[in-house]
């Protein structure tokens, strides 16, 4: 996902990393050297996705218009989709928007940066971000792409396995 990040037009890239965090950046070594990645270190980590994500959005460059939030677990082949949602940003400038297959909802998910320090309060007992998309579901923005990756959720190296078997 990091790769695939890269290579869309995002500003940056900020991995937080936690649990195994040494082998992540082992793993993702050869791309250190771009100056659009940083790696953060969540120290609450086993609390949850929701650490994370507060995590995240706190390190975004002060100049960001926007944060987009990538699961690890979410096995884009190509950036299409993020570039897609960058590029609605860009003409639309909504509050939230998500990307949408089929007129399902999937990953990624952009918030303005109006919205960072309600970001920055979630918690996992909340259900996070999820939480926040249904406060303010009138101004979520759904942007449609082709990529049915969107929809994905890799939970098990059986998943993987299986060539991405829970794809709706």
């Amino acid at each position: 996902m990091v790769r695939v990040a890269l290579a869309s037009k995002v500003y940056e890239v900020v991995v937080v990393t936690g649990h195994q965090s040494r082998l992540i950046k082992q793993a993702l070594e050869d791309l250190s050297s771009s100056p659009r990645l940083r790696f953060v270190f969540n120290r609450g980590y086993g609390h949850g996705m929701s650490s994370s994500v507060r995590v995240g959005v706190a390190a975004v460059s002060d100049s960001a218009e926007a944060a987009m939030f990538l699961p690890a677990d979410v096995v884009l082949e190509n950036p299409r989709a993020i570039n897609a949602l960058v590029d609605y940003f860009s003409e639309c400038r909504p509050r939230i928007a998500v990307v949408s297959y089929g007129g399902r909802r999937g990953h990624p998910i952009l918030f303005r940066r109006d919205m960072f320090s309600e970001v920055r309060r979630i918690r996992e007992e909340n259900q996070g971000l999820k939480a926040l998309v249904r406060r303010y579901s009138g101004e979520v923005r759904d942007v449609r792409v082709a990529e049915r990756a969107v929809l994905t959720d890799i939970d098990t190296p059986g998943d993987l396995a299986q060539g991405f078997s829970k794809i709706p």
